[in-house]
């Protein structure tokens, strides 16, 4: 490390200027540097930890299921079998309008809690489905345009 004792000898040729300001960043990071270390040391040591708090605590563990009714409680969902996509089926979703219900009800609690579901809800309505359908009529032959007018008046009056 070079020293400076008097300022008003001659100046410093530029290499020893340059590692001069290159050693005072170091030493300048390698103070930020121990004044971090010495604020988790004291963070530590009153009993503050380095991860979440709380996120591998089975006690403040959420399962939406508690707040449902009618949910099987082994494995969580109901048990599949070998025939379940036969047909067209999708049975391990739901088998029931019960068990429709009660899936309905959890993403109803889901999306009116959670932040992100109602945003990802509202960015869908916004750009995917917007503000809904129109139903309209048109006439396949031009001599049915008071008809499709007529169905149309209905299908307004309808909606």
């Amino acid at each position: 490390m070079v020293f400076l004792a008097d300022m008003s000898e001659t100046p410093l040729p530029s290499d020893e200027l340059q590692e001069l300001r290159r050693q005072a960043r170091l030493n300048d990071l390698r103070l930020k540097i121990a004044r971090q270390n010495e604020a988790l040391s004291a963070l530590r040591r009153s009993g503050h930890r380095d991860k979440l708090e709380g996120y591998c605590d089975p006690s403040n563990h959420f399962n939406i299921r508690d707040y449902l009714f009618e949910t099987p409680h082994f494995g969580g969902a109901i048990p599949t079998t070998r025939n379940d996509r036969d047909e067209g089926r999708n049975y391990p979703i739901f088998r029931t309008e019960q068990e429709l219900a009660v899936i309905r009800g959890a993403a109803r609690l889901l999306t009116s809690s959670n932040p992100i579901a109602v945003g990802v809800l509202a960015s869908l309505t916004n750009y995917v489905i917007g503000n809904g359908f129109q139903y309209t009529t048109s006439a396949r032959r031009p001599s049915a345009g008071e008809l499709a007018a007529t169905a149309n008046t209905v299908i307004d009056e309808f909606l």
